[in-house]
């Protein structure tokens, strides 16, 4: 199943979050988290890590670390996809 948070509704994403997981906190999810939960996904989805490891940025020589976290991103992206 692959979670697609894009442009649905709050209350939807609630409802598709709280089918995925049956604990507590996820079947109270309200719209409101439900759409803050979903913009800081998408946030840490799409930052562009790559301009922190220049010169003398925050993660600065660590260009083989985010290499690792790439390739493992894009591993569970095909993972995702072969199961929906």
């Amino acid at each position: 199943m692959v979670l697609a948070l894009g442009d649905e509704t709050a209350p939807a994403q609630s409802a598709r979050l709280s089918k995925l997981c049956c604990c507590p906190i996820a079947s109270g999810l309200t719209p409101e988290r439900a759409a803050r939960t979903a913009t800081a996904i998408r946030r840490q989805a799409t930052v562009n890590v790559r301009d922190l490891c220049r010169g003398d940025g925050p993660l600065a020589g660590r260009h083989a670390c985010v290499d690792a976290f790439e390739k493992l991103g894009r591993v569970l992206s095909d993972l995702a996809r072969r199961a929906s």
